[in-house]
């Protein structure tokens, strides 16, 4: 496993007072210009129109404020390392993830093997916790090689095709993983944090930056007191599942060194979606023994999985 100190040269209080700029340049440039703000209808006026999160034009303009917000934490990162460009990439795990070849020199085909298995298993965790899921894909024969399937081609241009799906599945998580992972775990690390820490301690901004999602919640669903309930118990549990994921995130991210993997994580994560298995079962009653043992069968091997990466 990586060491995770570098030459400490932050005072904590300063670390915290970088990942609250981090973080809040990201989630403030969605509100800097007028076309990217949310906008609700009151029925006070039939000429007034309505924009969600998802409007074409309010996801264009929030794709380039997140874009510009990821340089600029990225180049105040650079600025904070003293302009030392390779301790800025190994800050950020700005590399390929390939091992050194020179250590397999001397280990027997088996021993290879198993270290390249050791070195590509942080990116593969996510897929493999998924385990369930995807076998209901199957059982429904829409794998890409199978006949209910689009094909492989069809299918991406149908997920990343629209602007929805660049938003979902390739800028949100780029953006996401370069400013709350690489640029904040970055600043911890440079403080000295303990691994505890950082794995547990800075997802917590990435959790608060989900927050703001409420006040799109409450006003979609009425502005009453009902929807007020419900936009504080839909932001809790998203707050609760997206630190815990980042929590994640932060492990694969200092176990592998390279923000490759928690990207990975981010981007099937986004794509598969919650695991729904009691619908999943209702939904296919014939297989429903089988899907409980696949999805058990996915927690265990991911389990495994990280365990056996934490202890290499």
């Amino acid at each position: 496993m990586p060491p995770v100190s570098v030459s400490m040269s932050l005072p904590t209080s300063q670390a915290h007072l970088l990942a609250f700029v981090f973080a809040l340049s990201y989630v403030g440039s969605l509100y800097v210009a007028k076309e990217g703000r949310l906008s609700f209808t009151s029925g006070a006026s039939s000429n007034f129109r309505s924009k969600g999160r998802d409007d074409p034009e309010v996801i264009r303009t929030r794709l380039r404020a997140v874009t510009f917000s990821s340089i600029f934490s990225a180049l105040l990162l650079l600025y904070i390392c003293s302009m030392d460009v390779l301790k800025w990439r190994k800050l950020t795990g700005l590399a390929l993830p390939l091992p050194s070849f020179s250590v397999f020199l001397t280990l027997s085909p088996v021993g290879v093997a198993s270290n390249i298995t050791r070195f590509y298993l942080p990116y593969l965790l996510i897929p493999i916790l998924y385990t369930g899921p995807l076998y209901v894909i199957y059982l429904r024969k829409r794998m890409p090689f199978q006949q209910n399937s689009l094909g492989l081609l069809p299918s991406l241009k149908s997920v990343i095709g629209n602007i929805i799906g660049v938003r979902n599945y390739v800028v949100a998580p780029i953006t996401e993983e370069v400013v709350f992972r690489a640029c904040i775990v970055a600043v911890y690390r440079l403080s000295g944090a303990t691994r505890w820490k950082i794995v547990w301690g800075a997802p917590l901004w990435f959790g608060m930056a989900h927050l703001h999602h409420a006040w799109e919640t409450y006003n979609t669903l009425g502005k009453s007191p009902d929807a007020l309930k419900q936009a504080v118990a839909q932001t809790a549990f998203q707050f609760i599942y997206t630190t815990l994921f980042g929590a994640y995130c932060v492990d694969v991210f200092l176990l592998s060194s390279n923000i490759l993997a928690p990207l990975i994580a981010h981007v099937v994560a986004n794509f598969m979606g919650m695991p729904m298995l009691g619908y999943e079962k209702r939904m296919l009653p014939r297989h429903q023994r089988s899907i409980t043992a696949m999805y058990l069968l996915g927690v265990a091997l991911f389990t495994t999985g990280l365990v056996s990466c934490h202890s290499i």
